[in-house]
């Protein structure tokens, strides 16, 4: 479980931190300060950044595999000579009982060492995806935006991803004529 969160972890990054900086400049006011127009840009452009970092950190995504699993276990635990993958290896049926006797003691020698096994501990991603610390801005955008308008959250939203209220309804009528063909004599209805 841990080595799949190690995996799945770095890929929901770009999406957490896009999410938050919505949320946060949403929670802020921020789109109620722009102009109609620049509102509409910066939606199209959080919606399509959100499109791509939902999509592209899968690509280079990797199950872990038995192999890595037991890898990682021997390293964390400062096992030497493999241990864990070595118990699952086996040799063919030999009639020279050196050869067995050599087996089964090698055997019993990984099994005492796995006596203190312990599971790893989480490495943090993080700090290899974000070098600058730049996922902690929506974070904090969010938390302010929360101190902030904490009275006004379903108006702002609601501002925020109507864009094309503050444009306002243009006034417009139209009459037309419809000249019917002359073999009718009908006026059009």
């Amino acid at each position: 479980m841990v080595m799949i969160w190690e995996s799945v972890w770095p890929c929901l990054i770009p999406s957490l931190s896009i999410g938050l900086l919505t949320v946060g400049l949403t929670l802020t006011g921020t789109f109620e300060f722009l102009p109609a127009t620049a509102h509409i840009m910066l939606l199209s452009a959080l919606s399509v950044a959100m499109m791509v970092a939902l999509v592209a950190p899968w690509r280079r995504f990797r199950w872990p595999t038995r192999r890595d699993i037991l890898r990682r276990l021997e390293a964390e635990n400062r096992l030497e000579n493999n241990p864990l993958q070595s118990l699952e290896d086996h040799i063919d049926n030999t009639e020279d009982p050196l050869t067995s006797f050599l087996w089964q003691r090698q055997l019993g020698l990984h099994e005492t060492a796995l006596a203190n096994l312990r599971l790893p501990r989480p490495i943090p991603a993080i700090s290899k995806i974000d070098r600058f610390g730049l996922t902690a801005i929506p974070i904090l955008l969010m938390f302010v935006g929360l101190m902030v308008g904490s009275n006004h959250i379903a108006e702002r939203f609601s501002k925020a991803f109507s864009p094309l209220q503050r444009l306002g309804a243009a006034e417009f009528s139209a009459t037309l004529w419809v000249t019917p063909p002359a073999y009718t004599g009908q006026v059009p209805r």
